[in-house]
Order: C-alpha cells, then sequence, then structure tokens
C-alpha cells in the first residue's frame, strides 16, 4: 500500500508576500541560523513589510552572522529560508527567498520515510 502526501488545504495559493503577512506576528519567539552549519541562536520578530522580515537577536550574538549571508529562520507555522541584507545593533533584516509551511515539511518528511525502496 502506497503512502499518499496529506497537505493542509487551503482555500487559495498564498504567495510569499501572503504568507509573511498572514503568519508572521510582531514579537514572536524565532530562531534564526546561519547557513550551512551556523548554530541557531533564538530571536524575535521585531517587524515585517513586503519580502522582508526585522529580526531582533542577542547583541553578543550579532557578530555571528555576516551581510549577505544565507540564514533559516523558523517561527512557529513556517520556515523562511533568505540573506542578510542589514546588521544594525541587535537587528536583522532578512530579505525573504522561500517561505515553508512546516506542517507540509512534516508530512513531506512523513511520506519520505514511509516510502518503500526501489
Amino acid at each position: 500500500m502506497k503512502s499518499q502526501l496529506e497537505l493542509p488545504q487551503r482555500r487559495r495559493p498564498l504567495s510569499i508576500t501572503g504568507i509573511i503577512e498572514t503568519v508572521a506576528e510582531q514579537n514572536e519567539r524565532v530562531t534564526i541560523r546561519q547557513l550551512p552549519d551556523g548554530d541557531p541562536l533564538p530571536g524575535h520578530m521585531e517587524g515585517r513589510e513586503a519580502q522582508r522580515i526585522r529580526l531582533s537577536v542577542p547583541s553578543a550574538k550579532i557578530t555571528d552572522f555576516m551581510l549577505g549571508a544565507p540564514v533559516e529562520v523558523q517561527c512557529e507555522q513556517f520556515l523562511y529560508l533568505g540573506v542578510i541584507l542589514s546588521l544594525e545593533d541587535a537587528v536583522l533584516v532578512v530579505g525573504i527567498e522561500h517561505a515553508m509551511d512546516r506542517a507540509a515539511l512534516t508530512a513531506i518528511r512523513n511520506v519520505w520515510h514511509e516510502s518503500p525502496e526501489l
């Protein structure tokens, strides 16, 4: 018996801007990690505009990030992939390239691991 991928149903497709406007809440806790192998650090969503999000991180750790570096930002419902556009005091501005629903990612991972080897 083959497993079927069951993704959350949506009324209409969401663009990346729609996802950011709908999901990313100000003061929401996030985890940010510089790719490919940076340590995850806690932070808070400070704001958003178009395809950019502003994140506050501990000021002692701001030096762990580099301008233009790819980053992964995780919040409760979404995983964002983007690049650091600016570093200012303890605030990072990240340009969002991809936004993925974490429930959909979990469903894909479950099907992937349940799939029989060919």
